[in-house]
């Protein structure tokens, strides 16, 4: 019988950890994986280089930000 497919990104984890912080988790990553707008171009292509550090792909403009996001998500 074949394995079953994780549903989301913290399939992973299974039934660890509890639900409330898989959440949390899941929301962390999902901010830190999405693309952005870029500040100077404009498009969205801003994806996270490393903690705190964003690069535009079409333009090349790097620049510093929040460490999941690269401006305040209030």
């Amino acid at each position: 019988m074949a394995r079953k497919k994780l549903a989301n990104l913290a399939g992973g984890f299974k039934a660890r950890y509890g639900s409330t912080l898989r959440k949390k988790w899941m929301e962390v990553v999902r901010l830190s994986r999405a693309t952005y707008d870029c500040p100077r171009c404009e498009r969205n292509a801003v994806k996270r280089v490393s903690i705190g550090i964003w690069e535009c792909t079409y333009c090349g403009y790097r620049f510093a930000g929040q460490a999941y996001a690269p401006t305040s998500v209030r």
